[in-house]
Formats: structure tokens, sequence, C-alpha cells
């Protein structure tokens, strides 16, 4: 519960990321279009014709600059947001880890004689050491994996908005070479099994 600001701004800190990271690719089209010279953007998703319109009135050397100065500097405002929330989540890992640690050391120290006659100390210290890894790992893992999960979506929306038809193609493909891939390693599984029987 004390945690519940971080969590938030963690949890902000990765959107914005995912944000700037569609911004950067959406960007990439009008760069490759006023590479082309390309003057018909009537033919891309609304949301790259306003991008694009952003820079059609510039004389086509400069239309390439303010591409790539946009695109270059929506990679690193990416980045920034992302180190951030990196930060930040191994921050948080580590504050919790350390309350957890405190809080049992000092319910260790507040019990009775009588416990620890009873109990053995090493395998109560190594159960605490041990649990609050598990936690770390929970929590660093999940917080990487929320991280990626918003910037898969944000990249799956940017692409319906590109072409979805493309995407479903896509996402068939994908399908495909995942069930081979699962397909080969449970063959490999078997085959580790059989040498070590």
């Amino acid at each position: 519960k004390p945690y519940n600001k971080i969590v938030v701004l963690l949890l902000l800190l990765s959107c914005i990321s995912s944000a700037f990271e569609g911004v950067s690719i959406g960007m990439l089209v009008p760069l490759l279009g006023s590479l082309q010279n390309m003057q018909d953007y009537s033919q891309l998703p609304r949301f790259l014709q306003m991008v694009a319109n952003l820079f059609v009135d510039l004389p086509p050397e400069s239309q390439v600059i303010y591409s790539v100065v946009t695109v270059i500097s929506a990679v690193l405002i990416k980045n920034i947001f992302l180190a951030l929330s990196v930060y930040l989540g191994y921050w948080l890992t580590c504050k919790v880890i350390a309350d957890i640690k405190t809080q049992a050391i000092d319910m260790l120290m507040t019990v009775g004689l009588e416990f620890y006659h009873k109990t053995k100390t090493g395998h109560l210290v190594e159960k605490i050491l041990y649990n609050s890894l598990q936690v770390e790992h929970v929590i660093k893992y999940s917080t990487e994996f929320f991280v990626n999960f918003v910037t898969l979506l944000m990249l799956l929306v940017l692409l319906i908005v590109l072409s979805w038809q493309l995407t479903l193609i896509a996402f068939f493909f994908a399908a495909g070479v995942a069930f081979i891939l699962s397909r080969y390693s449970r063959y490999l599984a078997s085959l580790s099994e059989n040498v070590i029987e």
C-alpha cells in the first residue's frame, strides 16, 4: 500500500515510453515518403496523414531533416522514459525487499526464547532470504513484463492502423512459427530425456 503512487508512476512511464515507440515508428512513413518525394499521402491511414501534413509545406530537403530529427527525438524520449520506468521498477523492488527483510528480522527479535528452542535459527534465516529473493524476482519480472506488454500492444495497434490486412497475415505467420518452434522444442526435450535414460 505505501507504494501505490510509485506503481502508478511506473505504469504511466511505461505507457508514455510505449506511446513514443509508436510515434517514432509512425514517423518513419512520412520520412520514407519525403525521401521518395511522395506528394500524395491520401492512401495512408488518417493518423499518418496528419503527421505527414506537418511537413508537407516544407521544401523536400527540410522535410527529410525535420523527419529525421523527429524520429530521433521520439526514440530518445522513448528510451528516457523506458530507462526511468526500469530504474523505478528496480528501485521499487529493492525497497519492497528491504521492507520485507526488516519486518522479518523485527519479528524474529520480538519472539520469545521458547520459539527458538522449537525451531532452527538457520532454517528461519534461510527461509527469509529465499522467500525475499522469490519476491524480488516476481516484482522485477512482472515490471519488465508489463513494460514489454504495453510496448507490444502499442506496436500491434500501430500495425493495425497502418494495415490490418498485413497485420493479420503477420499474425498467422507468427502463429505458424510459434507452432513449429513448440513442436521442435518438444522433440528436443524428448531427445534429452532419451539421452538421460
